[in-house]
């Protein structure tokens, strides 16, 4: 009865979604072009502009502090929410011009100018009100970033291709037509910036500032492009309170979304599928879009498989892989069983569902003829291989390979470990799969190039390791493979008996009566048919509540600016050094995020420069 009640809320939502978008703009197919050529075709049309910055380019070690501060803000924008895994160049102009922009191949300009503005409204900030801001590194990344959510909302609606494809462009009223496309970024950047934990009202204050400019001698001028291809800031903020509700709620389903691609829950992968659906019909060109429903679409066929040899690596932050806890009893199996057969006998037909990875391959193809990403052309290459198709098989090895090369010099691990799955699973050089997983799991360092926006720390290390023992118990290397299984095991199962972590009175396992005691009512509470997410603003902490199960408490998470403190009262904003001089250090990394136990409790804490951002607290498995 919930779930049917909860699909048709869904579909309820859809509705809601194409009235309030109206007629979205979509791709001009002209002779027949597809999306990536488009977009190599706009950035033609850019190029020049960017190989101008280029020349004025200032190097990442002359920023001083926004180096941390950029990295941030476009961190939690760009790879945290999940929009785009892939390569992104980094161009820091020196130019008094007020710019900010994410070119459609995912370069990113930013202009010393803007980041003097900034300091300079921190500095008058601070002359009104000094006890108000209490990090000045934290006010600069919450300026900036409603610039940078702007142009992060425009890369995810494919705006620049999308108006540079549209025939409309060459008529009298192309400004007008840029400036319709500029507004629909308005809303998608509060989206953003909800889900990367920031406050929406930075992006209101944003525009009454803009306001302000658009008569200031100072800055008019060196604003200008945010008044010639935007409408005026007052038109922006009325179309943005028109449409608040529907934005909230279109955060709230990719909420939902997110939490399913970095989990393989089967039931929240189900749950996502049909919310990616609805997002897809409202918004038929958003690439971020695309790029979810591609991974969830994979994550729902490969759940539905009896038999799987190696874990695939998904590039969407893995923040805890369950699927290890069951398949690790797989490694105590007898030796023999093991064995990889080398009969290489072709496969009748497709594991799995059938239309489930039609699905899949109909997901990918939508997203990967967008634009490239190393990380996604990876995972549809183990897609690939269940094919029955000869030719799909070569593909995807050929595929993997591609991506592998392309993932050098990135912190991502995902096209490494995909491509070694692929060279064992197709018998094609076993050597070279092993010797492609052991760097990655003895934390040898790859080179990271400074050009680029940090990719992050995608994988849950411990498939790695995983499929490191599966692959050396199939060629026979027992006393190899039992040394890489009895490194797992501490990092799946407790070693230390259960003792609960009391927040403000609050613990894993308690009861939603429990939480409504000690911590009042919530402010809001996110829902599907077998989870609920309590948030409380006062405490700028979420609490994850099983309803399929027992209605107690699995997870806690606190975000920025919490009061809430763990053991030796450690709280967001401390510093690792301090977080490991108690805790010890980080186990693994698993979705950008370290990994440490404690008394059976599992803490999962996101880093930024140093410094906690955000906690994520369950309970081990003993």
């Amino acid at each position: 009865m919930m779930k049917r009640k909860f699909i048709q809320k869904l579909c309820c939502f859809i509705l809601i979604l194409i009235f309030s978008q109206g007629n979205a703009p979509v791709f001009a197919q002209e002779n027949d072009k597809s999306i990536k050529e488009i977009r190599s075709d706009a950035m033609d049309f850019y190029r020049n502009e960017i190989a101008a910055a280029s020349l004025n380019e200032i190097s990442a070690e002359n920023l001083g502090v926004w180096q941390e501060v950029l990295n941030a803000s476009l961190f939690m924008l760009i790879r945290n929410n999940e929009l785009y895994r892939g390569r992104m160049r980094l161009i820091i102009e020196e130019s008094q011009i007020i710019k900010c922009k994410i070119y459609p191949d995912g370069t990113i300009l930013v202009s010393t100018g803007l980041l003097d503005y900034i300091e300079a409204k921190i500095a008058e900030n601070l002359v009104a009100s000094p006890r108000r801001i209490k990090n000045l590194n934290i006010e600069r990344e919450k300026m900036l970033s409603a610039f940078l959510a702007h142009a992060a909302a425009s890369f995810a609606l494919d705006n620049m291709p999308v108006y540079f494809s549209d025939p409309r462009r060459s008529g009298e009223k192309n400004g007008e037509l840029l400036k319709s496309y500029n507004l629909t970024a308005d809303s998608f950047t509060l989206i953003l910036l909800k889900l990367a934990g920031y406050d929406s009202n930075i992006f209101y204050n944003h525009l009454e500032e803009l306001k302000r400019i658009q008569t200031d001698p100072n800055y008019a001028k060196r604003f200008e492009t945010f008044f010639t291809d935007n409408f005026l800031p007052q038109q922006r903020i009325s179309n943005l309170l028109k449409h608040k509700d529907e934005a909230e709620a279109i955060a709230d389903e990719i909420y939902y979304v997110l939490d399913a691609v970095r989990s393989d829950d089967e039931n929240a992968v189900e749950d996502a599928k049909q919310r990616i659906s609805a997002l897809r019909t409202a918004f038929p060109n958003n690439m971020y879009f695309k790029r979810l429903a591609a991974i969830a679409a994979h994550k729902k066929w490969e759940a539905g498989l009896s038999k799987e040899n190696l874990l695939t690596a998904y590039p969407a932050g893995m923040k805890t892989s369950k699927k290890l806890n069951t398949k690790y009893e797989i490694l105590n199996f007898d030796p023999k069983s093991l064995l990889i057969d080398q009969r290489k006998e072709d496969e009748t037909g497709i594991p799995g569902n059938i239309n489930d990875y039609d699905e899949a391959v109909r997901a990918y193809k939508n997203y990967l003829n967008s634009i490239g990403e190393s990380g996604m052309e990876s995972s549809y290459a183990m897609l690939l291989f269940y094919s029955p198709n000869i030719n799909d098989k070569a593909e995807s090895l050929s595929l993997a390979e591609k991506a592998y090369l392309s993932e050098s010099g990135t912190k991502s691990m995902i096209a490494s470990t995909n491509y070694a799955s692929l060279l064992y699973l197709s018998q094609k050089d076993y050597t070279k799969a092993k010797l492609l997983l052991e760097p990655m799991i003895k934390n040898t360092a790859t080179n990271t190039d400074s050009l680029f926006l940090i990719t992050g720390s995608i994988i849950d290390k411990r498939i790695i390791i995983f499929n490191y023992a599966r692959m050396l118990f199939g060629l026979g290397e027992v006393n190899k493979a039992l040394k890489a299984r009895e490194q797992l095991r501490p990092l799946i199962f407790s070693m230390e008996k259960y003792t609960p972590i009391i927040l403000k009175k609050i613990k894993l396992e308690d009861t939603t009566d429990d939480l409504i005691e000690y911590w009042g009512k919530p402010s809001g509470i996110k829902y599907n048919y077998f989870s609920e997410k309590w948030f409380y603003d006062f405490l700028n902490a979420e609490v994850s509540i099983s309803t399929a199960t027992n209605n107690n408490i699995e997870k806690i998470s606190i975000f920025a600016d919490s009061t809430l403190s763990l053991p030796n009262d450690l709280r967001v904003g401390e510093s690792r050094k301090s977080f490991e001089s108690f805790f010890g250090p980080s186990l693994y990394m698993s979705g950008d995020l370290e990994n440490y136990f404690y008394k059976a409790n599992k803490i999962q804490v996101l880093y930024l420069n140093g410094f906690i951002r955000q906690i994520f607290i369950t309970k081990l498995e003993s």
